[in-house]
């Protein structure tokens, strides 16, 4: 039972050790995977880097709140490119970028600055600008539009600067937010397919590299069910085997009590046992045949210059068991009908003569 115990969850400790408490984790199950150099708010604070704490609200979202206390869920967490992308539950995330303080994070400066404009009319050469309907008020539109194009606005169109930011338009037409971080530096780490996380404690913050296969990792659901079903089907492979084996040596042990009841029975008959090699050399190594029946083969064998006789090999493996004491029987009986005489036998693990 301990053996049967171990192959199920050996495929579950294989799956490694990482710090205690600071497993990979998540609010949802389709949600982002949750490990160093973020945590849960729930998990150790050496599970993480200070600053890259998230929680779960009551929907499962998994939430990072930025400093005014701004909420916004994670979506996604690149771990490799060191990207965090973001949207807002409450869709209007331009009326939360005043306030926001980044912390520990950045923006990456691939897009053109975006600026909101208040206009009292609809623009005369809208080209898929964004509008930020969140932040209309009775008779005003706002839009988001490129910095570039702002003198342009201002010049011909009945529209006011409210605020220039140096994000990108689908931070307001989709409400969502791409942040990044410099440290700790972990993207190393991924591209080595290792983890990352403190070396000593978390007094002087320094991180390094680990090996993954002593962590759990990225798909830790996935091998936790990979490990049960595999744990599974061994047992299950173990114990078919170890009960057909049984059956085997059950079968086996039945077949040669049945003969040696048989012997008994008929010890009348005063067959002699021959070993295997005996038989071999009374027939010169089964050098001549005489013939072949249904249940095996006839060679013609010598006990002595005078005496000659018939071995008959029994290679069906049918002829066994209870099959082969009535073929005995038979064989006993045709000594007072026909001028054969049954003289000797030898029972082998693989061969009947």
């Amino acid at each position: 039972m301990s053996i049967l115990l171990f192959l199920v969850f050996f495929p579950l400790l294989s799956l490694g050790h990482r710090l205690e408490g600071c497993e990979d984790s998540w609010c949802k199950s389709y949600g982002p995977i949750v490990h160093f150099p973020f945590r849960l708010s729930h998990q150790p604070k050496h599970c993480g880097y200070p600053g890259f704490e998230l929680h779960c609200n009551n929907k499962k979202d998994t939430i990072l709140e930025l400093p005014s206390s701004v909420h916004l869920v994670v979506e996604k967490i690149d771990y490799l490119s060191q990207d965090i992308y973001l949207y807002d539950p409450d869709e209007c995330l331009a009326d939360k970028l005043p306030n926001l303080n980044f912390s520990q994070f950045y923006l990456r400066n691939d897009y053109y600055p975006m600026v909101l404009l208040n206009c009292s009319a609809p623009l005369a050469y809208y080209s898929g600008f964004e509008i930020v309907p969140c932040l209309d008020s009775f008779g005003y539109k706002v839009y988001a539009v490129p910095a570039t194009f702002l003198l342009n606005f201002l010049l011909y169109e009945p529209c006011t600067k409210i605020h220039q930011f140096p994000y990108s338009d689908s931070t307001f037409g989709e409400n969502k937010l791409q942040l990044s971080w410099s440290v700790p530096l972990c993207g190393n780490c991924e591209s080595k397919g290792m983890d990352c996380g403190f070396k000593d404690g978390t007094k002087l913050l320094e991180t390094h590299c680990f090996d993954r296969t002593m962590t759990h990792k990225g798909n830790t659901k996935q091998h936790l069910i990979a490990g049960v079903v595999l744990g599974t089907a061994l047992v299950c492979i173990i114990v078919f085997s170890l009960h057909k084996l049984y059956l085997t040596s059950r079968n086996e042990r039945e077949s040669r009590v049945r003969l040696e009841k048989f012997l008994d029975d008929y010890k009348a008959i005063r067959p002699t046992r021959y070993s295997y090699a005996d038989i071999k050399k009374i027939t010169d190594d089964f050098n001549q045949k005489l013939g072949e029946g249904s249940y095996g083969t006839v060679y013609k064998g010598r006990l002595s210059s005078e005496i000659y006789v018939a071995v008959k090999v029994l290679r069906d493996s049918k002829v066994k068991g209870k099959n082969l004491s009535m073929k005995l029987v038979q064989l006993g009986e045709s000594t007072m009908l026909t001028w054969f005489a049954w003289l000797a036998f030898v029972l082998m693990d693989s061969d009947e003569l």
